[in-house]
């Protein structure tokens, strides 16, 4: 396959067990850098932030105690971090749901983002913002 475009996720939301925020900065670098030997058109993406408070505290979701939950997503937080830092460093364009995604505050996803059924995944409100972020960052005419 020889693909015009990749965009290659953050993979934030899946963190290492044990979790390793320098094993993922390392393991994504590698990854977008195999993306870079099938085509130029590369993009990282940060998804949208995740609620803190409630993650996935429904019956579709993990229902973890409110501790575990917490941890969890500051996990995430730090690796969508990675993510806007390490297409910095490496020259990659990135495509930035997360930090519009923020409350006011800045410190978790805004709720109307988020799935209310497992409060953890996009809600479509959430794909939509994410699918426009792409749009608006995409430079097709560079793409032959």
């Amino acid at each position: 396959m020889k693909p015009d475009i990749i965009i290659v996720g953050s993979f934030a939301y899946n963190p290492f067990s044990p979790h390793d925020r320098n094993q993922h900065w390392l393991q994504y670098t590698r990854l977008v850098q195999e993306a870079q030997k099938t085509t130029p058109h590369v993009y990282m993406l940060a998804e949208i932030a995740p609620v803190r408070s409630g993650f996935g505290l429904t019956p579709n979701g993990v229902a973890w105690d409110p501790q575990s939950a917490w941890s969890h997503t500051g996990k995430i937080l730090e690796q969508l971090q990675n993510v806007l830092s390490l297409s910095q460093t490496l020259h990659i364009p990135v495509i930035d749901s997360y930090t519009p995604s923020l409350n006011e505050a800045g410190t978790e996803g805004k709720r109307e983002l988020i799935n209310s059924a497992d409060n953890i995944h996009p809600s479509v409100v959430g794909h939509e913002f994410i699918a426009q972020k792409i749009v608006e960052k995409l430079q097709f005419e560079d793409i032959k």
